[in-house]
């Protein structure tokens, strides 16, 4: 799980976990299912008023994300169902521009490009940020802890010889990420899911000097199997 160091208000570093695409998406989809029951309960509301209070009755749905957050202290219903929370890099309380930015630049993180341009931004990022999370300086953190058994790491045998040395410059980040891209392609089997896998194992790639004829799933396998092959020897 990639985490980062934030430091609090009295100098006190702490490490939390990021927010893993999953959870991500699965907080944007319970966030739309709250606003599509907003619709229906708008369209029956709406027969009964008419002019400009129909399009009143419709506005906030637009400031969803930015009401939410700002009220519920970085959190969306969707958010808090999940456990995870916006927070700010340098530790300090959100305040309402850092929010307003993120929201600003939602249309192009996820609305108009169906989340696309966010996801490829987190996976390149490094510190789990969208767009918007880059312009306001703002990350999402996983509140939930993870078990022990959702180790980066996979069981080889004792014998296993690493295929790419190369493996050696990849970090836990690295890895964490690819292995939420992984579980990301086998819930979704989506097209977009293909291609954001398809666009991280090129960056491994670039990143480690190599290039592989392998599909993204046999070479995310063989990187995963490498690193933790690797990392047994020089414990």
């Amino acid at each position: 799980m990639p985490s980062i160091i934030i430091e609090t208000s009295q100098n006190v570093e702490i490490e939390h976990n990021l927010a893993s695409i999953g959870e991500r998406i699965g907080a944007t989809a319970l966030d739309l299912l709250f606003q599509l029951a907003y619709i229906f309960l708008a369209l029956f509301l709406g027969k009964y008023l008419n002019g400009i209070a129909i399009y009143l009755l419709y506005l906030p749905l637009g400031f969803y994300s930015l009401a939410c957050e700002l009220v519920l202290h970085g959190q969306t219903f969707g958010k808090m169902i999940v456990k995870t929370k916006v927070a700010k890099l340098d530790g300090s309380e959100l305040r309402f521009y850092e929010l307003f930015m993120r929201w600003a630049l939602r249309p192009i993180d996820i609305t108009f490009t169906y989340g696309s341009v966010g996801i490829l931004s987190i996976l390149i990022g490094g510190k789990g940020q969208r767009l918007g999370d880059m312009a306001a300086g703002t990350c999402v953190l996983s509140l939930t802890e993870k078990k022990i058994d959702h180790s980066i790491f996979e069981n080889i045998d004792e014998q296993y010889k690493p295929i790419h040395p190369q493996v050696a410059i990849l970090s836990d980040n690295d890895i964490a990420i690819m292995r939420d891209v992984m579980e990301f392609v086998s819930q979704t089997k989506s097209d977009r899911s293909i291609n954001m896998a398809y666009l991280t194992k090129t960056k491994l790639e670039e990143k480690m000097g190599i290039t592989s004829t392998l599909s993204a799933k046999a070479f995310f396998d063989e990187i995963l199997r490498d690193y933790t092959g690797y990392h047994s020897r020089i414990n």
